[in-house]
Order: structure tokens, then sequence, then C-alpha cells
């Protein structure tokens, strides 16, 4: 991912964006909105009460290391800060130091990222079970046992076909039903693989689709 390293680095995100927070004390990423910026001096961040009452005073120390990642203007970026100072008036506020290097990345359609999601493929009263091993905003890689694909499906497995896909996403309350199309289609003696393209996903999945995106990019330490 390329890095930013000049003496006035620019943050390209707009305030308001919400971004995750990895805490070294936290086994689970917390995400924050982006409610200020001082450019080359810090960053300022608000607090929900939710967030406030699963974390202690040593959590949000200052000196502290962040790891930050998020997706903004049609990219995805990663830096490292440390935590200067939290404030409490009406709402509670944290100050971090503004980074020194930004990685960053430019999203396109194509770009996918590896996952393992529960999900079935469905038409006309059938359907496969499986998982889906990757997943980009274009579309999605499905896997299903050899031996839960019958001859009567046969037909509607074909190269431009239109089916649905039921998705079951973490954090995603139900199943998401999105149209698809086939675009390839491969079996071997233990699975069925279908490369398929996402026909108009509604807001949701593709916010879910940026999100596990600006997940998978590994910000190497400073």
């Amino acid at each position: 991912m390329p890095q930013n390293n000049s003496a006035t680095i620019r943050l390209g995100a707009e305030i308001g964006t919400e971004m995750s927070i990895e805490l070294p004390s936290l086994n689970n990423r917390i995400t924050l909105r982006l409610i200020g910026i001082l450019k080359n001096e810090y960053l300022i961040f608000h607090l929900p009460k939710k967030i406030l009452s699963s974390t202690t005073i040593t959590d949000l120390s200052s000196g502290i290391i962040l790891n930050v990642r998020s997706i903004s203007r049609g990219s995805v970026f990663g830096f490292h800060t440390e935590i200067l100072s939290t404030h409490t008036l009406s709402e509670s506020v944290l100050f971090v130091s503004y980074p020194k290097s930004i990685q960053t990345q430019v999203i396109r359609k194509s770009l996918r990222v590896k996952c393992l999601f529960p999900a079935s493929l469905t038409k006309d009263g059938l359907s496969l079970p499986g998982t889906v091993a990757d997943i980009s905003q274009g579309g999605c890689h499905f896997q299903a046992k050899k031996a839960l694909f019958n001859s009567d499906q046969i037909p509607d497995f074909q190269v431009g076909n239109e089916m649905k896909i039921a998705l079951s996403l973490p954090g995603i309350e139900g199943e998401k039903i999105i149209n698809i199309k086939i675009i390839n289609i491969a079996l071997d003696v233990e699975k069925v693989e279908v490369g398929l393209a996402f026909n108009n996903p509604d807001e949701t999945i593709l916010k879910f689709i940026d999100d596990i995106i600006a997940m998978s990019f590994d910000i190497s330490p400073l």
C-alpha cells in the first residue's frame, strides 16, 4: 500500500468519517467518528457513551498507540497514532496525534478480499447452500460441496443466468438477498465454485463490503 511520508501529510478524510480503531487492550475494534482536525497537530474523535462504558481509563491513557483504518473518498487508508488526551464536557472526545505516515489504497470495483460467510444460491425453489470465499464491491466467489449439487440444478447454473444469493453477514440482522449473475462456474471432485456479479446491491451491503475491505489491509509499524 502506498505511503505518504512528507512533512505535510494530508489526511484524505472528511469530518464525520467513521474510523475503525484498534486498542491494544481490547480484543475487538471500536468505531469512532472523526469530528476535528488540526493539520500536523492532532485529530479529534467523538467518544460515545457506549464506548466509554466498555473501556477503562487505562484503555484510553495518553501515550497508547492506536491502529486506525477507514474508507473515505473512494480510498481505504490506515495509519498509527498516539493518544494525547481525553476530555469530557457535554460529550466526551479523544485527542490523538496527527499521523506521521498514512498508507492508502484506491478501492477498485474488482478489489477482492478473502472472507468466509454462510450463503446459499436460490432460484425457483431450488437452493444450494455453501459459503462466500471472497468478496468485492462488484461480486463474490461462492463455493459449495459437490455432494449438495444435484442434476436438477444444472440448467440453472449456467454462465449468464441470473439468480439470487442469500448472505449471512456478521453484525447485520437476518439474511441479505442480492440479485446476481453467474460469471463463471467450475466443478471438481469435491466442490462447485461459482463466480458471481452483484446486480444493484443495497447500501447496507456496500457499506459492509467497504468495511471488510478496510479491515483487510495490514498497517506496517512506523
